[in-house]
């Protein structure tokens, strides 16, 4: 899997800010962060969604991370879920981006 699923505690999290603490630990592709602080990161490789996902493991776990690289994520505050999207729950996900992705590919079209 190359999705990362989180939910961090704290609400109105800026998505640069977010975008720039995850890739600080690896490199990713594309994330989606809805104003809740619920959030999904495509990674771009297993390796890098492996990474990411025990760093925020550790976040929640121990209110603190433990390396130079995930020092940035201390700033999103807690970390209350963290889990590795795979199988079918991962065929929703993506299912779930290319509606979103057509629904606004339609929308530029009507001049929206």
């Amino acid at each position: 899997g190359l999705l990362v699923r989180f939910q961090l505690q704290e609400k109105g999290h800026n998505f640069r800010e977010v975008r720039t603490r995850l890739a600080a630990v690896a490199p990713v592709a594309f994330l989606d962060l809805k104003p809740s602080g619920e959030g999904c990161a495509r990674m771009d490789s297993v390796v890098g969604a492996t990474t990411l996902c025990k760093a925020l493991q550790t976040a929640m776990n121990h209110g603190k991370t433990a390396g130079a690289a995930e020092a940035g994520l201390e700033a999103l505050g807690n970390v209350a879920k963290v889990e590795m999207v795979e199988g079918r729950d991962e065929l929703e996900v993506w299912r779930a981006v290319e509606v979103g992705k057509r629904a606004r590919l339609a929308e530029k079209a009507l001049g929206g």
